[in-house]
């Protein structure tokens, strides 16, 4: 998935060029859509790629991948900033989203559709890993490690 200049976004699929079983295989645009008046500005799948979460100004929207049905919106007061990066949990956090703004890690319950925990971190940056439970936040020369499902810092490095 894409999120394109006119704030739409896109979702993408491989499809061959032609019949032939010897054709070259190309991206085509699957599917297009947006919420009315905002520009998407990031977007990420869920583990298993069943939901797309796209970020807004002050919002992110939540999308049906398959049917590209809007399911619900998140927001949390004060959140004023754009958001800046995106991400899912995995394994069993894999309902939780991630988004960090200017000042602010932010986690929803995507199944409630309810803030979890909100930490202020200057900057960060977010990932996350198939591989365990944890997501990290790099902000400032700092690294940060935490539980998506639970609001402490697991580790800090300076």
């Amino acid at each position: 998935a894409t999120c394109g200049e006119e704030g739409d976004f896109r979702i993408w699929t491989l499809a061959d060029a032609t019949n032939s079983e010897s054709s070259p295989r190309l991206w085509q645009c699957y599917a297009t859509n947006s919420l009315e008046a905002s520009r998407a500005s990031h977007c990420v799948f869920s583990a298993d790629a069943s939901v797309l979460a796209v970020a807004y100004k002050d919002c992110i929207s939540v999308w049906k991948t398959e049917t590209v049905e809007h399911k619900h919106n998140l927001s949390a007061d004060g959140l004023k900033d754009y958001i800046r990066s995106l991400v899912f949990g995995y394994s069993d956090r894999a309902n939780y989203i991630l988004a960090s703004t200017r000042d602010s890690v932010i986690v929803w319950d995507a199944v409630s559709s309810s803030v979890t925990w909100v930490v202020s971190v200057d900057n960060a940056l977010l990932c996350t890993t198939p591989y365990t439970l944890f997501a990290v936040a790099v902000s400032n020369r700092k690294i940060l490690v935490f539980d998506p499902a639970e609001e402490k810092t697991i580790i800090q490095l300076d």
